[in-house]
């Protein structure tokens, strides 16, 4: 997935900017139990970016009623999150698990959640040069 280019992102957790409508995010896959179906929760997202920061759109639908999705910790970097319903981020420049400051808002619409992040450039480490390769991972865990 490569990144697109945009203007003004409201980091909001509502997803509501034209970009979200206009460009088709991508899909997630499933990984286990049998990876490459597809996933059992339609999970959608963006990749953004602008003068400033780079940008994360996420949109997951649950079709289970809200009162049964499992939520148990929202703390950042807890290690309880991942008994429930969680998106993990993993940004390695350059593999020294350095974790940046960023920007994090998450909201809720009919049949699922969203979460929206800016990451500034200015706290990212990385290499000299225009040619630049970096790591990025995205996961859904749906309990």
């Amino acid at each position: 997935m490569t990144p697109g280019r945009v203007d003004g992102l409201d980091v909001d957790g509502a997803l509501g900017e034209p970009v979200y409508r206009e460009v088709p995010g991508a899909s997630f896959i499933t990984q286990e139990p049998m990876e490459g179906l597809p996933a059992s929760e339609k999970t959608e997202v963006w990749l953004l970016f602008d003068d400033d920061n780079f940008y994360l759109g996420v949109r997951c639908w649950n079709s289970a009623p809200e009162s049964a999705w499992i939520v148990k910790d929202m703390r950042r970097d807890s290690r309880n999150v991942i008994s429930g319903e969680y998106v993990g981020v993993l940004i390695d420049t350059f593999h020294d698990r350095w974790n940046p400051v960023w920007e994090l808002r998450t909201g809720r619409f009919a049949g699922g959640w969203t979460i929206e992040a800016a990451f500034p450039f200015k706290s990212l480490r990385y290499r000299r040069g225009r040619d630049q390769v970096r790591g990025f991972n995205l996961m859904r865990n749906v309990q």
